[in-house]
């Protein structure tokens, strides 16, 4: 049996997967830079456009985890839906850091991308921990990886939030 409470853990995270805070810093100063206005509702179209397709992920999710079987099919689905939701995640990162940011908020903005990426990494690390528990019982790691990739959402989540996102950061 898996640890008891990864579910639920996994029930709490997911969501935070789906607004990862993700923000990139494309672009020379040319003179024709974005507001951080500008900039802000950019990124959020960009975040509004996958909120769908992340919604969706989470709802299966969200119904896998109240089945609570813990079999090894069971895992390995949460696994893959662990990784198409970091894919959506992904692909927020790439086309948001195709966009140009003030030239003022580059270190914000420089700290807010490698925060979204180091969460996409670590829901990857989640997903192989689903993986590894549903392959070999007891071996996996999912409270640590789950407690890592939570830790760093969070942190995600307030940046942007401090920054002035709205949809990125999760508030919208």
């Amino acid at each position: 049996m898996v640890h008891r409470g990864l579910w639920g853990a996994l029930g709490r995270l997911a969501p935070c997967c789906v607004a990862l805070a993700l923000v990139g810093c494309g672009g020379d100063d040319d003179g024709n830079s974005p507001t951080r206005s500008e900039f802000i509702a950019a990124a959020d179209e960009i975040c509004r456009d996958a909120r769908s397709e992340s919604e969706s992920l989470q709802g299966r999710l969200n119904r896998l985890a109240q089945g609570r079987g813990n079999t090894p099919e069971e895992l390995d689905e949460a696994a893959r839906l662990l990784r198409q939701l970091a894919d959506v995640n992904q692909s927020i990162v790439r086309q948001i850091g195709d966009l140009r940011s003030p030239p003022e908020d580059r270190e914000v903005v420089e700290k807010l991308l490698a925060t979204g990426e180091r969460s996409v990494a670590l829901a990857l690390d989640l997903a192989d921990a689903y993986l590894a528990a549903s392959e070999t019982p007891g071996q996996s790691d999912i409270p640590g990886a789950t407690a890592a990739l939570g830790k760093t959402v969070a942190k995600s989540r307030r940046l942007a939030h401090d920054y002035g996102f709205e949809v990125c950061g999760g508030a919208d």
